[in-house]
């Protein structure tokens, strides 16, 4: 197992993270939801239906789309 790192100016700018950052634990104890698209490294539509809230995760029609920093980061370095 590797172990997902994150620049701290980015974690810097997570600050509505409720969830201690669980999204970088080994477990993965917090789903964050499968990636759909990541637009213009930009825009990440997430599967967000049965995912626990988020203030990051806002609805658009019938996606979800994730703003969060770190997910986006996440995704940018590990495609996961």
């Amino acid at each position: 197992m590797y172990k997902l790192t994150i620049k701290q100016e980015v974690l810097d700018r997570t600050t509505k993270c409720e969830k201690g950052f669980c999204c970088l634990s080994e477990a993965r104890a917090c789903p964050s939801g499968r990636v759909d698209e990541f637009i213009h490294d930009l825009i990440l539509f997430v599967d967000g239906e049965g995912l626990m809230a988020c203030p990051y995760r806002n609805r658009f029609g019938d996606s979800f789309i994730c703003n969060c920093p770190t997910r986006q980061e996440l995704y940018r370095r590990y495609r996961i």
